[in-house]
């Protein structure tokens, strides 16, 4: 994504920015963005946006949305009996 890229998300247009993170914050994002499916950049600004709206309506709506789509995904790789995999995105759906 270049520095003056713009993204479009289910709340609004957003502009990238650089930010300077501990290094574990880095590597822990980066496990659950590989685990989600999704840019570390879009994991890190959710954070932010969890953080800075925890009772905004439409934050709501999305945190809804994400946590059905990990609830029916892991109960897929359950049937398929791949734990691992199911377990981490249990996680996922818990830890949001």
């Amino acid at each position: 994504m270049s520095k003056n890229s713009v993204m479009t998300t289910p709340f609004n247009d957003l502009i990238y920015i650089p930010v300077v993170i501990p290094r574990k914050l880095k590597l822990m994002a980066d496990i659950i963005a590989r685990n989600l499916g999704l840019p570390v950049e879009v994991v890190l600004g959710d954070l932010v946006v969890k953080a800075l709206t925890r009772r905004d309506p439409d934050i709501i709506e999305f945190r809804l949305m994400l946590s059905e789509k990990f609830l029916h995904e892991g109960e897929k790789l359950l049937k398929k009996n791949d734990l691992i995999e199911a377990s981490e995105k249990f996680w996922v759906l818990l830890s949001s």
